[in-house]
């Protein structure tokens, strides 16, 4: 799990890993010693978990997060999804409807960082989902 100045963030094993690989700073201590997490499924040795934290990272410095604020509320913007959506984007897709901010979206999202924030600016260009303001409410 990763400790944050914010508390607890909701992730954990290879995503948990490439987060902590983007900090400029920190402290961090590893525990091998604990029993594996059931829900991160197959254990990678840590060579194999780095590679592959590591190669999401990349992924996710080459996107242009900025139609994205991590503190900005999501909303479904129309019923009629296409038929070609990929699993991930329909999962996220689901994410969206429950409510919450980019960054809600982003630690529940079923893989990495960089796969959430892929479909969720697919979503956007389909125009299946919109960013609101900060201060925008449902009432």
């Amino acid at each position: 799990r990763v400790a944050t100045a914010g508390g607890i963030a909701p992730v954990t094993g290879c995503k948990a890993l490439s987060r902590i690989l983007t900090w400029q700073r920190g402290r961090f201590e590893f525990l091998p010693a604990l029993p594996p997490d059931s829900a991160d499924g197959e254990p990678l040795p840590m060579y194999g978990a780095l590679l592959e934290a590591v190669q999401y990272v990349d992924e996710l410095a080459r996107l242009d997060l900025a139609p994205l604020p991590p503190a900005s509320p999501l909303i479904r913007t129309s019923e009629k999804a296409p038929g070609n959506l990929s699993k991930l984007a329909l999962d996220v897709l689901a994410l969206v409807e429950a409510g919450g901010t980019v960054a809600d979206v982003v630690d529940a999202g079923p893989g990495f960082d960089s796969q959430i924030y892929e479909a969720l600016l697919e979503l956007l260009k389909l125009r299946l989902i919109e960013v609101r303001p900060r201060d925008f409410m449902i009432v």
